[in-house]
């Protein structure tokens, strides 16, 4: 009995140091990319599902510094372009892999977490740094609005004077956006919007705060994206 006494006192003390410069660990690990950048705003609580059959929560993206763009599926104008320009910059920064990369579904009554992962398979996206996203309407446009900042339609909402403020207010709190615009062969139903969309990238740091925004099909723009995620990532 004494020899195990003496033991827990031994090891007790370790046992709480070691917790402790964990958990200072943690805390470096979340803080070290306190750069110049600015910091735009933080994203909502929410839990949505994914192509990878789960849910993806505010929690989860901590730790790893992500680039989300908004794309959906049925998209035949900017979204394509999107994902390869993405594609592009994941093999630039293969070696990063605390880097991941976000598409959130504007089209979310069509876009299941099947689809998705259909869409992802087709476009030979890597579902191992990559995450698809989906949900309710209100949920997936809280998350886009009042997370990212970003103007967007979803289809399926109904037109009318507020939609139109809140893409207006949306447009005041991020840089101009540019759009990509539903498919002309799959229009809204009468009273719907079209699917409307602004092409940018935005970056998260490992705090999910937003950092910068970036056109998408503007080399000059997705140059300084790079320069960003070399200093978010310290290289």
């Amino acid at each position: 009995m004494g020899g195990d006494g003496v033991n827990q006192k031994v090891f007790l003390p370790g046992i709480i140091a070691l917790a402790a410069v964990l958990a200072v660990g943690a805390i470096w690990l979340m803080e070290r990319d306190s750069t110049s950048l600015p910091v735009y705003g933080e994203l909502p609580e929410f839990s949505l599902p994914d192509s990878r059959g789960g849910n993806l929560t505010l929690k989860s993206l901590f730790g790893k510094v992500w680039v989300v763009n908004t794309i959906f599926t049925r998209c035949e104008d900017t979204c394509p372009l999107q994902i390869t320009t993405l594609q592009a910059i994941e093999k630039e920064f293969k070696a990063s892999e605390e880097l991941w990369f976000l598409a959130i579904s504007l089209d979310p009554k069509h876009d299941t977490p099947a689809v998705l992962a259909s869409y992802a398979r087709s476009r030979h996206i890597n579902m191992s740094r990559w995450v698809l996203l989906t949900g309710e309407e209100k949920a997936v446009a809280n998350l886009i609005g009042k997370g990212l900042r970003l103007p967007h339609a979803l289809t399926g909402a109904k037109s009318g004077a507020a939609g139109a403020l809140l893409g207006r207010l949306a447009g005041f709190l991020a840089p101009t956006p540019a759009y990509g615009h539903h498919p002309r062969h799959n229009s809204p139903r009468p009273g719907e919007n079209p699917i409307v969309h602004s092409s940018r990238f935005v970056l998260l740091d490992r705090r999910a705060r937003v950092r910068g925004y970036y056109r998408s099909a503007e080399e000059e723009s997705l140059e300084k994206l790079r320069g960003d995620l070399r200093s978010l990532l310290g290289q």
